[in-house]
């Protein structure tokens, strides 16, 4: 659970915590939509800020939900079709596989041709959750857009990775 205290603004639209997602250490962004005056950039994040403060439940709603409902996720995730791309570029590369096998930084082996399960448990990384909050409602508790960023251990994939629109808590569960 994170405190208002943990995020750091970095800019207007970025304030940034380190929160543990799926027992991985994950950067969580926050978009905070206010009705303020952008131009002034410190009076912006001071506002912002004190709405972090007031609606960190909220915010520690939204991580547990992203917690709590993982396989759902992930399913959405593999309907992206991720698991090809890291095969494509697992099979470009020279001289990493040794037989049936490719070896990561860390010593984990990889059975060849990737597994789902193996790509699930053992290559993807949850890099970033945003989560987009609209704050310019001040009678309603404000709604919470999220998206994750997925990657690969050992920058397989060159960089590429895969983002998760998997918008707010409500339209989360309407999916069920």
């Amino acid at each position: 659970m994170l405190n208002a205290k943990d995020f750091k603004a970095e800019a207007v639209d970025e304030i940034i915590a380190t929160a543990e997602i799926w027992g991985q250490e994950t950067t969580v962004i926050l978009s905070v939509e206010l009705d303020e005056d952008e131009d002034n950039e410190a009076c912006y994040i001071k506002r912002a800020m004190e709405f972090v403060e007031h609606n960190i439940d909220l915010i520690n709603e939204s991580l547990e939900m992203v917690e709590t409902e993982r396989e759902e996720i992930l399913e959405q995730l593999i309907a992206e079709s991720p698991l090809a791309m890291v095969q494509a570029y697992l099979d470009n590369r020279e001289n990493s596989a040794v037989g049936q096998q490719y070896q990561l930084s860390d010593s984990t082996i990889l059975q060849l041709p990737l597994s789902e399960e193996d790509f699930l448990d053992k290559l993807l990384i949850c890099e970033a959750l945003v989560l987009e909050i609209d704050g310019t409602d001040e009678g309603n508790k404000p709604e919470v857009n999220m998206t994750i960023s997925f990657g690969v251990k050992d920058n397989l994939t060159g960089g590429h990775g895969w983002d998760l629109e998997i918008g707010s808590k409500k339209k989360l569960e309407e999916k069920r």
